[in-house]
């Protein structure tokens, strides 16, 4: 069956996403066309630096589709900029009829369409995997939608629609064989959907290829360690995804290292004085005080690469208990009343921000109790426990090593699927009609309410003039 196609019974939702997706990207169009569009590609860069400013997530896209090139961390996302090469081909074409930039135009209606069909796979999930109604399977999405988080990342020109519409799609195509056969493995799953999927999943951000090599091994069972299937859907894409990643970084990125550090040689004395002038300039600095401890941090440098490597994005002293409240099962479903989408590491938002509020805390608690009721209910399908290995992932990543912890809620696309999905559980028609009642009407006003919050607090800002930040780039 082709994944793109939509079925009769999924247009309701399909269309209702849209629209709502489509009128947020309006807003966006209205509020950044003119300030990032308005000057030259060559300043382009700049104006993106001093003018958008979206929680911790970047614009790279739009300067992708401007001016092709690997612009994002090339380790992190390998593939993600030759993925987007064709629409920097669309947009030149454009640019060149209209002579109007199309960039930002583009990522809209890209982020729309994965807005489309994470809604849509989310549905099916629901429906096919763990087995439950039409209209509860649609209620479901629309409280995935209403997070607050996902609601940014589908307007946010970032990498993070892409890898969400990608896992879904994983999840998808990889699970168990439907509700009558949720604890038994999908041997389908294994062709060429297998490989390709891995190759796109970890190519758009490295780390969830492990997410796609689980679901391999959930639905494949022992299937899975065959010699031919782990040569040709595990060990040659991720290969291509490695070697993309190395050639990306000695033909770009180790060029521009080396002249910088022969520029530093050379500069020394300028460069010294200008580092003490900035390290007093900038003591104070949000991304200097809102950023913790690494692992390694005061070892040597020399000799000691992987502690200045990947591990200096970790963080040892950002306390856990308040980042899991505040920021990952916090922010990332409600938004806070204050400090509306600061970046952390750029305006003087607090790291660790508390609700004004003590219903907030019982609507992050009771979402929490539905969650962990579907769990149990649940927890004898093979579905629910790769959800589970995948959310224990990022958990490790985020809250264990402390990976991005200071802005963890960015993150939520690579996760927060999981609450939602779990919670499908508690509709399987099996379940009493008094259940399935309270259950409905606890999820239908949790969903109501956070359309409402969430939706009016987005909406409310991306009308609001941009705020510049305190200091300049």
């Amino acid at each position: 069956m082709n994944p793109l196609k939509i079925n009769r019974d999924e247009w309701p939702l399909a269309l209702s996403v849209v629209l709502w997706v489509a009128a947020l990207q309006v807003l966006m169009l209205l509020k950044y066309y003119d300030v990032l569009f308005a000057c030259d590609v060559s300043e382009l860069q700049g104006a993106i630096g001093r003018h958008f400013h979206l929680s911790g997530f970047d614009a790279v896209t739009y300067r992708v589709l401007s001016d092709w090139g690997p612009y994002y961390d090339v380790v992190r996302h390998p593939l993600l900029p030759w993925l987007l090469y064709p629409l920097y081909l669309l947009n030149r074409l454009l640019w060149w009829l209209t002579g109007v930039n199309c960039a930002m135009p583009l990522t809209c209606m890209l982020l729309t369409v994965c807005a489309l069909y994470s809604s849509v796979f989310f549905y099916r999930i629901e429906r096919r995997l763990v087995g439950i109604g039409r209209y509860d399977a649609m209620l479901l999405a629309w409280l995935f939608c209403s997070f607050a988080y996902i609601m940014v990342t589908f307007v946010a020109p970032d990498h993070f629609a892409l890898s969400l519409v990608l896992l879904l799609l994983v999840c998808e195509r990889g699970g168990a064989n439907g509700a009558n056969g949720a604890n038994k493995p999908n041997k389908a799953y294994g062709g060429q959907s297998a490989p390709l999927l891995l190759l796109l999943t970890a190519g758009v951000t490295l780390t969830n290829g492990a997410k796609v090599v689980l679901a391999q091994l959930f639905a494949q069972g022992r299937h899975f360690w065959r010699p031919r299937h782990l040569l040709l859907a595990v060990v040659l894409p991720l290969l291509i995804v490695l070697a993309a990643a190395w050639v990306q970084h000695r033909v770009y990125v180790l060029p521009q290292e080396q002249a910088q550090q022969q520029y530093a040689k050379t500069h020394r004395t300028e460069m010294l004085k200008k580092a003490r002038e900035n390290r007093k300039k900038y003591r104070n600095a949000p991304w200097v005080i809102h950023k913790g401890r690494p692992i390694g941090y005061g070892k040597p440098a020399e000799g000691n690469e992987l502690a200045q490597g990947l591990l200096r994005w970790t963080d040892t002293t950002t306390p856990r208990w308040e980042s899991t409240v505040e920021n990952l099962f916090g922010e990332s479903i409600q938004f806070h009343e204050q400090h509306m989408l600061e970046d952390v590491l750029v305006y003087y938002r607090p790291v660790l921000l508390g609700y004004e509020g003590w219903w907030h805390y019982a609507v992050e608690a009771l979402l929490i109790a539905l969650f962990l009721v579907g769990c149990w209910l649940g927890r004898k399908t093979r579905l629910l426990w790769l959800l589970l290995a995948w959310a224990a992932i990022d958990l490790t990543m985020h809250i264990g090593l402390g990976f991005a912890i200071n802005e963890v809620y960015i993150m939520s696309a690579h996760w927060l699927f999981v609450l939602p999905l779990a919670m499908g559980f508690l509709f399987v028609p099996a379940r009493p009609k008094r259940w399935l009642k309270s259950a409905r009407v606890l999820v239908s006003l949790l969903t109501l309410y956070l359309i409402l919050y969430n939706g009016g607090k987005l909406v409310e800002w991306l009308l609001q003039p941009i705020v510049p930040p305190p200091f300049t780039f």
